[in-house]
């Protein structure tokens, strides 16, 4: 009876045993993809475009928080927060500042009753402060949901990854190096959740950071700003200058 019993021990011993090792295992595999050594090795080499970057000094990012906000211990809080498209591709906008709209041109086919291309693989994510914003948008390469997915991860986390950041972001010159550090985030997130990295979807991503200059003493007095932005793919940012159109 005893040789019984210590034979069912020790076989339970074993499969427990077998059953921790699977899981430290499961465990190491998904700190390898949350420290995916290739995305900090692919920002390095374009850390040297930070060091054209001005350190010029910004004014931190402020919010004065209503009251309801600071009772609830939420003293950093934001003006507005933006992201999308909804399953319905409405409008999204504050006040008359902001305005985002994601659509597709692709065309209705009538025998399946659907839209090429859905859904829609384009996502957007914003913050907005008294002073400043941090935005982001990201194109899903080819269809799919998983290109749905990447784009709607890598917007969220760089959006977030920034605001977490924000106490960081003095200077233009070190502004430049959170948002390399932000693509990194985002790149980590997208394949996070899969065994394999190269399972995952992918996509473009722009991401930037607008902030208020500190004026200069020599200066005209003029309130100045600064957009500084990173973007991997296509996506590109465009210069507009309201002096010559």
């Amino acid at each position: 009876m005893n040789r019984e019993l210590d034979r069912r021990i020790a076989l339970e011993r074993r499969r427990l045993m077998d059953i921790f090792k699977r899981m430290k295992e499961k465990e190491s595999r998904k700190r390898n993809k949350t420290e995916h050594e290739a995305a900090a090795m692919d920002v390095k080499p374009f850390k040297r475009l930070c060091m054209a970057i001005p350190v010029t000094p910004i004014i931190p990012i402020c919010y004065t928080p209503t009251p309801e906000e600071v009772l609830d211990g939420n003293s950093e809080a934001m003006v507005a927060h933006l992201h999308g498209p909804d399953e319905y591709e409405n409008p999204v906008f504050y006040s008359s500042h902001v305005y985002c709209r994601v659509l597709s041109t692709y065309p209705w086919e009538k025998s399946k009753n659907v839209r090429l291309g859905d859904p829609i693989c384009d996502y957007f994510a914003m913050k907005l402060f008294e002073n400043s914003m941090i935005i982001a948008c990201a194109d899903g390469c080819s269809w799919g949901p998983k290109s749905r997915k990447a784009a709607e991860a890598a917007s969220k986390t760089f959006v977030n990854y920034l605001d977490l950041c924000r106490k960081e972001l003095t200077t233009l010159h070190v502004a430049s190096f959170r948002i390399l550090d932000a693509i990194a985030e985002a790149h980590n997130t997208i394949i996070n959740e899969y065994e394999e990295p190269s399972d995952a979807g992918q996509c473009t991503l722009l991401g930037g950071f607008l902030a208020q200059i500190v004026k200069s003493k020599n200066g005209d007095g003029r309130e100045r700003w600064a957009f500084v932005f990173g973007s991997v793919g296509d996506c590109k940012g465009f210069l507009y200058r309201h002096r010559t159109g």
